[in-house]
């Protein structure tokens, strides 16, 4: 269950976005936000005893609610930030191809994941396609 707060903040985003730039919401994000709404409404119909607690918490204890909220949000998202940094910095990395020297293998706008550790094991095989990343000058 997301908490409270988190699917506030959701719906509030899209009651913003609707108002003040209803160009930028595609129809698929429409019906994302309007998802949202009807899962916050749902949630709070549900487990509105739970909400109350919450609340009641927040107000009542707001250090230990704000340490609950960090232990919940916080160090999660701080571990996955820093996964994510190791994995495209050290394992593999999106690329997209910018120019047609690859034609037929890659076309012109290709996005591909490049192995960073292979080649630190083993030198590359007759088939194998290489990246080097080179320098651009103007």
């Amino acid at each position: 269950m997301l908490t409270l707060f988190t699917e506030l903040i959701i719906v509030m985003a899209w009651m913003i976005l609707e108002t003040f730039f209803p160009q930028l919401l595609s129809r698929q994000w429409r019906l994302a936000f309007m998802g949202a709404t009807v899962w916050l409404a749902i949630d709070l119909i549900l487990h509105k005893k739970k909400v109350a607690e919450d609340y009641h918490f927040m107000r009542t204890q707001p250090k230990q609610w704000l340490l609950h909220l960090w232990k919940e949000w916080g160090e999660p998202l701080i571990f996955a930030f820093a996964l994510a940094f190791f994995i495209r910095t050290f394992l593999l990395g999106p690329y997209k191809i910018p120019t047609g020297s690859m034609i037929p293998t890659f076309m012109i706008g290709d996005r591909i994941f490049v192995d960073k550790v292979t080649y630190r094991f083993r030198p590359p095989g007759r088939g194998d396609v290489a990246m080097i990343l080179g320098i651009l000058l103007e």
